[in-house]
């Protein structure tokens, strides 16, 4: 098979882009395939428990955290939450978190790479404090993922916080 079909859509995605299948009467239960189940329209590893992907905090998982979605998926498949999940929204109770990269093709391995960062590990300078440098951080990834939201459209228009956000004022 080519490799231009690798990420073909399944038959049901198909069906649920024609309208023969109502995509509302399945939105929350998880849909069994053969590598993988579908919750909403997003997949998951069948190793991934139903009941988290079920029960997401709010700003994390693939649906509401850009960094799960990207580092926590591999082939359009979510495998597990990010680091910064992971480790300040589950304090690693569901986890290290994932930071899955391509590797080279020299390696004729497996395709993902699974590594974990130690925040011990100082990589700024010293001026500042961990726990300022940790604050800002999360500061910024929060930001992102409400811009993610705003993209996605799940964010109103008219929303005052969004307004704000970008600076702009009513006139």
């Amino acid at each position: 098979m080519s490799r231009y079909y690798d990420n073909a859509p399944s038959l049901y995605e198909i069906r649920c882009e024609n309208g023969e299948i109502d995509e509302d009467a399945w939105r929350y239960e998880p849909v069994d395939y053969e590598d993988y189940y579908m919750i909403d329209s997003y997949k998951y590893a069948n190793t991934f428990p139903k009941e988290w992907a079920q029960n997401h905090m709010e700003g994390t998982g693939p649906e509401q955290c850009g960094n799960c979605y990207c580092y926590g998926s591999k082939d359009g498949v979510f495998l597990g939450y990010c680091l910064n999940c992971a480790k300040y929204d589950y304090n690693g109770e569901r986890g290290p978190g994932l930071d899955l990269e391509d590797e080279s093709e020299e390696d004729n391995g497996s395709s993902e790479a699974v590594s974990s960062v130690d925040p011990n590990e100082n990589q700024t300078p010293a001026s500042e404090p961990e726990s300022d440098r940790m604050a800002k951080l999360i500061a910024q990834v929060k930001d992102l993922d409400y811009i993610f939201q705003i993209a996605e459209g799940k964010v109103l228009s008219d929303d005052q916080r969004s307004n704000d956000f970008f600076g702009i004022e009513k006139e």
